[in-house]
């Protein structure tokens, strides 16, 4: 039986019609648009692992300091990256001591092959409007807030208001170096792991101390909480603290040997411990290209389950390369082991993901990336066995280009597949829409 609409669907062919259209009004606009008064830009975060992602509105509406934590779950939808367009920075308003940047953005998609239940794949338009506020508490403090209203055309799907904020600090004390984040999200998406649109919230705390010693070692210690709570699966909470100490061997080389530790709360379920002793080199001959690699072993313990000790290798690496203004790559690999939705599983997951941005004609953007990953799924119980083995790919495409003084236009395009062998977690989707941002 046919699943009933709510609203009217824009079919795709209206993407030609509203590029064409909107992009030269908006050009002719742009040209009588004032000078734009410059800021110091925001500092740019390492990239995070990617993510199977379906629809996350949350990653071009805000900065990336504020982007969903890591654990808040693979996304079926979205998964669709920030503007590459370098916006010139704008001058943030007052408000006695505390500097005030609002932004908002609108998305449009349409998709098929997402499923709001288990095994009930359905096509659904869905509409996105996530405004923002990043709040510059003075010289040490910002706060990064944005609501997001989801709203989807399939009555199969829940319409959601989702919550992202993002509290981060930085300060010195003598030779150290002290920076501090709390990040909380509030969100209801398709997820590629659970098969179904779920519902979760998540805290991430992260503290960081960094100290010179000498004139080539440094000293880099860290801390996370990273807790989980979704609808209808365990709770989780996992405390870590990873150290590193880094010896420069040259100008352009870094090597460092590291230790994390961690301890994980699962409830319901058997709680983990883990070991990861880590090395790390970093290459970084210009500003034109470098790379990070680090990888070591994990040892995993589960506490009163009586299954034995789950040793992985690990891996993080990243490479960037920009030859010039108009043209960039970047590609990342890795592998983690982390604890999975499903009651008394953990995911050993290989991931990889590489993506080119290009500007044409001096004023358009065109992003291609591609994602691979592979997850396994293991019980932490003697005597059963998950049985699940998930490998996800996902290609996009992204046209952008700016407009005004802080907006920007995008048409976006991405097919994503996961093939399991259990049928209920297995689709296949593609998705197409547009965006419009504006940063005042």
């Amino acid at each position: 039986m046919k699943t009933p609409s709510r609203s009217v669907l824009i079919p795709p062919a209206a993407l030609a019609v509203f590029l064409l259209a909107f992009v030269p009004f908006a050009r002719a606009q742009e040209a009588v648009a004032p000078t734009t008064a410059t800021a110091n830009p925001a500092p740019e975060t390492a990239a995070p692992a990617p993510e199977t992602v379906a629809v996350s509105p949350e990653v071009s509406a805000l900065p990336p300091a504020a982007v969903a934590p890591e654990n808040a779950g693979t996304q079926v939808v979205g998964g669709f990256e920030p503007s590459p367009i370098e916006m010139p920075a704008l001058t943030p308003y007052r408000w006695g001591p505390v500097d005030v940047s609002p932004r908002i953005l609108y998305r449009y998609l349409y998709g098929d092959g997402i499923r709001a239940q288990a095994g009930r794949p359905s096509n659904t338009a869905i509409h996105t409007i996530a405004p923002g506020v990043v709040f510059g508490l003075g010289p040490h403090w910002t706060l990064d807030y944005a609501p997001t209203w989801t709203l989807y055309s399939n009555r199969a799907f829940s319409d959601r208001l989702n919550h992202l904020a993002a509290l981060n600090g930085a300060t010195s004390y003598e030779d150290w170096a002290l920076r501090v984040s709390e990040v909380f999200a509030s969100t209801s998406y398709p997820l590629v792991e659970t098969g179904a649109q779920t519902s979760e919230r998540t805290w991430n705390t992260a503290l960081n101390a960094t100290h010179s010693v000498g004139q080539r070692m440094l000293l880099d210690l860290g801390f996370g909480l990273n807790a989980r709570f979704p609808d209808n699966f365990p709770d989780s909470r996992e405390w870590t603290t990873t150290d590193w100490l880094h010896y420069k061997l040259s100008p352009d080389w870094d090597g460092a040997v590291g230790l994390g530790l961690g301890y994980v709360d699962v409830s319901p379920g058997p709680n983990m411990t883990f070991e990861r002793p880590q090395v790390q080199i970093s290459w970084q001959a210009t500003q034109k290209i470098g790379f990070d690699l680090s990888g070591g072993m994990e040892i995993r313990q589960f506490n009163s389950s009586g299954a034995g000790d789950l040793k992985n290798p690990i891996l993080s690496g990243s490479l960037h390369y920009q030859p010039d203004e108009a043209t960039s790559l970047s590609i990342q690999i890795g592998r983690r082991v982390t604890t999975a939705f499903a009651a008394n599983q953990v995911s050993e997951t290989t991931y990889g993901s590489a993506a080119v941005t290009q500007r044409l004609l001096g004023e358009f953007f065109l992003t291609g990336n591609y994602a691979h990953q592979d997850a396994k799924y293991v019980s932490t119980v003697a005597g059963v066995v998950a049985g699940r083995d998930d490998t996800y790919d996902s290609v996009g495409l992204r046209l952008s280009t700016s407009f005004y003084r802080g907006g920007t236009v995008a048409a976006i395009y991405r097919y994503s597949r996961n093939t399991s062998n259990q049928t209920n977690f297995a689709f296949s989707s593609h998705q197409i829409g547009f965006e419009v941002a504006f940063r005042f």
